[in-house]
C-alpha cells in the first residue's frame, strides 16, 4: 500500500468489510496508518487488540545511514556532513534528502522547511516546474492528460519519469501521479501567482470538459469546483468586470450542472454544491431557483440553521425579482409549523393562494410553481388529504415531463407511490407501479431506499413475504450509514410486515424504539401512537400505556397539541371501556379519525373498526364487535392487504388479555 495516511470514513469501511468479506480466502491484508487511526475509530480492524506493529521514527544513527546515503547519490562535492543534514531535517527522512540536493547544488542551507521546498522546486527545469505547478493545480493525485497538457510541455510523460527519479512524484495506479510530499505539493502552488493559477484551473476546466470520457471521475463536480477556484481567485485579484462577468457565468453553468447531476444519484455531497451555486450564480439570475428547489429537499437532510441561510442568501439574491417574492413565503412556512407559529391549515390554505397568483402571473419559472406545490402537497398529506395529495403529485409528474425534468418526476413519482400506499390505491397497483419506479430510481440512493421500503410494506400487506424479507434486508443494508433519525422515515413500514405476520408485539416495540431516534416531535407522536395501537392489537395494556406516557414527553408546539390526544386516542378508548364508559370510547376513536381520515385511507379505516370492535367485544356486544371486524377486513380487502384480514380475528380476541390485565 502507500504511504502512511489516514482513510475518509468511506475508505476505512470498504477496507474492514473487505477484509471481512476475504476472510476465508488466503489472503494477507497489510493497511498502513497514521496512530491516529485508533483516536478517529479505536476498534478499527479490530483496534490495538490486532496484530499490531507500530513503526517508530528512525533514531539518530538511521538517519545518518539515510544522510550519508544521500549524499553520495548526489555525485559532487557536499560541503556539509551527514551531520549537519540530520540536525537540520528535524527526524524527517524526506527533508534530509531534499537538504542533500540543496547542499549539492552549493550555497548554505535553507533557513527553513519552506525556504527548502522553495529551494527545491527552484531546482527544477522549466518544463519540470510547470508540471508540478499544473498537477498541484489539479490535486495531490492526478491524471498524467490534463496536467500535460495544461503546462504545455513536449514529453509530458519523460517529464513525469524524471520528476519521479527526483522523488517528488511517484505512480498512484491507473495510470495516475501523486506528489510524495503534500507540503511540497502546497509550496508549489503557494508560489504561484494568483493570475497564474487563475489561468490553469480555468484551462484544467476547458481540458476536462472537452474530454469527460478519458477521465474516470466525477467530471461535472470537477469542472465545477476549478471553475469556482479561478472566479474566486479573480475576485481576490479583483479582475477586470468584463473577465469576472465571463467566469462568473462559466463558474455558475459548471456548478448548475454539478448539481443537477448530484442530484440524479442522491450524493451526499448536495448541501455543498447548492453553496457552491449561491457563491458563484449572479444576483437576479434565475439559477437561484435552482437552489431553492433543491434546497426544498434537503430540509431534512440539513441543520435547520444552513437551511435557513439558504433561504435568507436566497432573499437577498432575489431581492428584484416579483416571482420570488411572490414565494418566498412557501418555504419558509415549514420551519414555521415546526417552531409552532403557524398551522397545517394555514400552510395548506396560503400554498393554495400563492398558487393562484402565480397562475395570473406572467414569465412564472417552473420551477416556482414546483416549490409551492411540494409544500401544498406534504400540508395535504400531514392534513391527511390523500386524495388531494395524489392529484398534487399527477400535476407535478405532468409538469416535470413537459418541462424535461427527470429529477423533478422522479421526486414527485415518489412522492405519490408514498401517498399511494397510504391511501386508496389498490395494493397490486402500488406494488407494480414501485417496481417500475425502483427501476427509474435505481441511480438514486435516497429515493430508491423510500420506493424500496413501499414497496416492501405492500408485499407483505399482499402477502408475499419471502420478497417482503429480501427486499427489507436491502433497505436496512442501504441505510447503515445513515443517521438514525432520517432512516427513520424508511423504516417505518417495517412494521407493516411484523402486523400482516401476526407479530403486533414487535411491531409495537419497534416503532417506540425508532420514535426514540427521530427529532421531529410531530413524526415522534406519530410513530408512539401507532406503538400504542399495535400493543393494544396484541392485548398488551401496559405497553400502549406506556408508548402514550412517552408521547405525553414529546415537546410538541402548541399548533400540533391537538396530536397529543390524537395518537392517545385508542388507548384511552380502551380504558373507557373498560370502566363500561361506551360513549367516551366510541367518542375518543371518532378522534383518531381526525388525521388518519378512514375515507381516505382503507388501512386507518380497517385499523378503526377494529379498533371498534375491540372495544364492543370489551363492552360484552359480540354482535356490534362482529360487525365492526366485518368493516375492517372489508376495508382490508378492498386494499387488497389480504395478509392483514386474517389478523383482525386475532387482535379482536386479545381483547381478553386486556381485560385480564386491567383486572
Amino acid at each position: 500500500m502507500g504511504r502512511p495516511a489516514l482513510g475518509n470514513p468511506a475508505q476505512l469501511d470498504f477496507i474492514g468489510k473487505l477484509a471481512a468479506a476475504s476472510r476465508a480466502l488466503p489472503v494477507l491484508t497489510i493497511c498502513l496508518a497514521r496512530p491516529e487511526l485508533f483516536d478517529v475509530d479505536a476498534d478499527w480492524g479490530g483496534g490495538r487488540k490486532a496484530r499490531v506493529e507500530d513503526v517508530e521514527p528512525l533514531d539518530y544513527n538511521e538517519m545518518l545511514a539515510v544522510a550519508a546515503e544521500r549524499i553520495a547519490l548526489q555525485g559532487g562535492d557536499v560541503a556539509f556532513t551527514a551531520e549537519d543534514l540530520v540536525d537540520r531535517a528535524d527526524g524527517n527522512p524526506q527533508v534530509v534528502q531534499l537538504l542533500a540536493q540543496s547542499a549539492a547544488a552549493g550555497g548554505a542551507l535553507p533557513a527553513s522547511v519552506t525556504q527548502l521546498y522553495e529551494a527545491a522546486l527552484d531546482r527544477l527545469s522549466a518544463d519540470e516546474r510547470s508540471m508540478v505547478e499544473s498537477a498541484a493545480v489539479y490535486g495531490r493525485r492526478f491524471p498524467a492528460a490534463p496536467v500535460g497538457a495544461v503546462a504545455e510541455v513536449s514529453d509530458p510523460l519523460a517529464v513525469l519519469d524524471r520528476l519521479r527519479e527526483r522523488n517528488v512524484l511517484e505512480v498512484a495506479g491507473d495510470r495516475g501521479y501523486r506528489f510524495t510530499q503534500t507540503v511540497f505539493m502546497q509550496t508549489a502552488y503557494r508560489t504561484m501567482s494568483k493570475r497564474t493559477r487563475i489561468t490553469r484551473h480555468s484551462a484544467l476546466a476547458d481540458w476536462v470538459a472537452e474530454h469527460r470520457d478519458a477521465l474516470h471521475t466525477d467530471t461535472v463536480a470537477l469542472v465545477a469546483s476549478h471553475r469556482k477556484r479561478a472566479f474566486d481567485l479573480l475576485e481576490e485579484i479583483e479582475g477586470s468586470p468584463a473577465e469576472r462577468t465571463a467566469l462568473r457565468a462559466m463558474a455558475a453553468d459548471a456548478a448548475l450542472e454539478s448539481l443537477l447531476a448530484m442530484q440524479l444519484r442522491g450524493d451526499p455531497g448536495l448541501p455543498d454544491a447548492v453553496e457552491r451555486l449561491l457563491d458563484v450564480a449572479p444576483p437576479g439570475d434565475a439559477r437561484h431557483f435552482e437552489v431553492a428547489h433543491a434546497g426544498w429537499f434537503l430540509r431534512n437532510k440539513v441543520e435547520p440553521k444552513r437551511w435557513i441561510g439558504w433561504l435568507d442568501r436566497l432573499d437577498i439574491a432575489l431581492e428584484a425579482d416579483p416571482t420570488w417574492q411572490i414565494i418566498r413565503r412557501a418555504p419558509r412556512d415549514l420551519a414555521a409549523v415546526r417552531s409552532g407559529d403557524v398551522s397545517f391549515d394555514h400552510v395548506r390554505a396560503e400554498a393554495v393562494e400563492i398558487l393562484g397568483r402565480l397562475d395570473g402571473t406572467d414569465g412564472v419559472d417552473p420551477l416556482a410553481i414546483d416549490i409551492v406545490s411540494n409544500v401544498l402537497a406534504h400540508s395535504e398529506a400531514d392534513l391527511g388529504n390523500l386524495a388531494a395529495c395524489h392529484r398534487t403529485c399527477v400535476a407535478g409528474i405532468a409538469r416535470a415531463q413537459r418541462d424535461g425534468r427527470t429529477y423533478n418526476e422522479r421526486m414527485w413519482r415518489n412522492f405519490d407511490i408514498q401517498a399511494a400506499y397510504a391511501g386508496l390505491t389498490p395494493l397490486a397497483e402500488v406494488i407494480a407501479d414501485a417496481r417500475k419506479l425502483q427501476d427509474m430510481v435505481s441511480g438514486q440512493r435516497q429515493l430508491w431506499r423510500t420506493t424500496t421500503a413501499v414497496l416492501a410494506g405492500a408485499l407483505a400487506g399482499a402477502g408475499d413475504f419471502d420478497e417482503a424479507r429480501s427486499l427489507w434486508e436491502q433497505v436496512v443494508a442501504a441505510h447503515a450509514e445513515e443517521p438514525p433519525a432520517e432512516r427513520a422515515f424508511d423504516l417505518q413500514h417495517y412494521p407493516h410486515l411484523l402486523l400482516a405476520e401476526g407479530r403486533p408485539q414487535d411491531s409495537a416495540r419497534y416503532l417506540s424504539e425508532r420514535a426514540a431516534e427521530v427529532e421531529l416531535p410531530s413524526f415522534a407522536a406519530s410513530l408512539l401512537g401507532s406503538a400504542a395501537r399495535d400493543a393494544i392489537f396484541a392485548g398488551d395494556l401496559a405497553f400502549a400505556v406506556e408508548c402514550c406516557r412517552k408521547l405525553v414527553m414529546v415537546e410538541l408546539p402548541s399548533t400540533m397539541a391537538f396530536l397529543e390526544d390524537v395518537n392517545e386516542a385508542f388507548m384511552v378508548a380502551v380504558q373507557c371501556a373498560l370502566r363500561g364508559d361506551r360513549v367516551g370510547a366510541l367518542h375518543q376513536i371518532e378522534l383518531s379519525a381526525r388525521v388518519d381520515r378512514p375515507e381516505e385511507s382503507p388501512v386507518s379505516a380497517a385499523y378503526m373498526h377494529a379498533m371498534i370492535a375491540i372495544v364492543e367485544q370489551l363492552l360484552g356486544d359480540e354482535a356490534a364487535s362482529r360487525a365492526a371486524a366485518d368493516r375492517a377486513r372489508a376495508a382490508l380487502t378492498a386494499k387488497g392487504a389480504t395478509a392483514l384480514v386474517p389478523q383482525v380475528d386475532t387482535w379482536v380476541a386479545n381483547a381478553d388479555k386486556l381485560r385480564a390485565i386491567a383486572a
